[in-house]
């Protein structure tokens, strides 16, 4: 009798281990594509050409639609991330010219007056607001790409104020296309933007649906959609036995559902009732959703058509 519960015991244990290992490998086939194009990205800003990273990236985003539709969540979004790194850096190299602007400009509003202690004053408060900040003297930063000690000579040997003039012209010419790769970036970013969204986000599906299904069975179907999972309930009949069941599933960003039904018919008829298996299918659309659905077991397969409105 033991062996017997044990070997019960199993068999009911065994598909739900399997259904959950299946889960945990398909959430890692998804948390690989997103790491994929997080390394990508930020690998992006060591290479002068980032348009084929870019491209990469895109063809990462269509991988990772396809693999939602088995399954999986996304709980961060690195395109957002790094767009964000990459504004905070333009706006560092940003910074950084009207700093040397204010410079050029306290030198420029009366060059003759300026004594060589003025200069050395005006100097030393360039130098300590220069201080190399993350994302602007980085070895990427085409712009002051001297190092600070070499920038420090620079404004420490000069001896008139026209001499600061030129100096940091030349500055404020090498911070330029610094600052213009950063805004290309930053625009080329932005269809990879609109993409992630449109996989990681719902496209306003949620909500309950409810309609009727058609075929080798007859009945209602209802649904709830919330973020990417669908639940629902059928029940009917078939061959004039009550037939009901629950389905669970996902829907993808485009608005494909596919979902997984178990059910019993029979039940509240007969004392033993029998079990089937199946899956229910279809899409959203402007006016609603519609499908197909297939279940049965080793007696019959039977299958037909759904549709649902949202309520």
């Amino acid at each position: 009798m033991a062996r017997i519960l044990r070997a019960l015991l199993l068999a009911l244990l065994v598909p739900a281990l399997s259904v959950t290992v299946a889960r945990a490998a398909q959430q890692d086939n998804v948390d690989y594509i997103v790491r994929r194009i997080d390394s990508v990205l930020n690998q992006s800003l060591e290479r002068k050409s980032w348009k084929n990273s870019y491209q990469l990236v895109e063809k990462n985003i269509e991988d990772l639609k396809n693999t939602l539709r088995q399954g999986g969540t996304i709980s961060s979004n690195p395109v957002q991330a790094y767009r964000d790194k990459l504004a905070q850096m333009m706006e560092e190299r940003k910074q950084v010219w009207k700093e040397l602007d204010s410079l050029q400009q306290k030198f420029q509003q009366d060059r003759t007056r300026y004594s060589q202690q003025a200069i050395r004053d005006i100097v030393g408060e360039m130098i300590t607001r220069l201080k190399p900040r993350a994302g602007v003297l980085d070895p990427f930063a085409i712009a002051l790409s001297k190092n600070m000690e070499v920038i420090k000579d620079d404004f420490y040997k000069l001896r008139t104020a026209d001499q600061g003039i030129r100096l940091i012209d030349d500055y404020k010419r090498s911070i330029l296309p610094a600052i213009h790769d950063m805004r290309d970036r930053l625009h080329g970013l932005e269809p990879l933007l609109q993409a992630y969204k449109a996989v990681s986000e719902p496209a306003g599906f949620e909500g309950t649906y409810s309609g009727r299904l058609s075929g080798g069975a007859a009945g209602t179907i209802e649904f709830r959609i919330f973020g990417f999972q669908v639940t629902g309930t059928v029940s009917g009949s078939y061959s004039g036995d009550p037939v009901t069941g629950s389905f669970t599933g996902r829907v993808s960003p485009d608005g494909a559902i596919s979902t997984t039904l178990n059910g019993l018919v029979g039940a509240g008829k007969w004392d033993k009732p029998m079990s089937y298996a199946g899956n229910i299918s279809g899409r959203i659309t402007p006016a609603g959703a519609t499908g197909t659905w297939k279940a049965g077991n080793n007696w019959d397969m039977p299958s037909g058509n759904w549709s649902a409105t949202r309520r």
